[in-house]
């Protein structure tokens, strides 16, 4: 859950890389994975730019 409060945490779109500095001592494919299960469950969405993801 640490993941969906530092997307939440900053209004507007975050990038990956801004989600990993935020998440210390966490790998960039656990980021990943999560971000992943958090898409498929419609609780964020990636944008369709290069600019990063929303929650939805």
């Amino acid at each position: 859950m640490l993941t969906i409060g530092v997307i939440g945490n900053k209004n507007g779109k975050r990038n990956f890389n801004e989600i990993l500095n935020d998440i210390s001592r966490s790998s960039s494919t656990i980021i990943s994975k999560r971000l992943k299960y958090l898409m498929e469950f419609n609780i964020i969405a990636r944008d369709g730019s290069s600019e990063g993801i929303n929650t939805s």
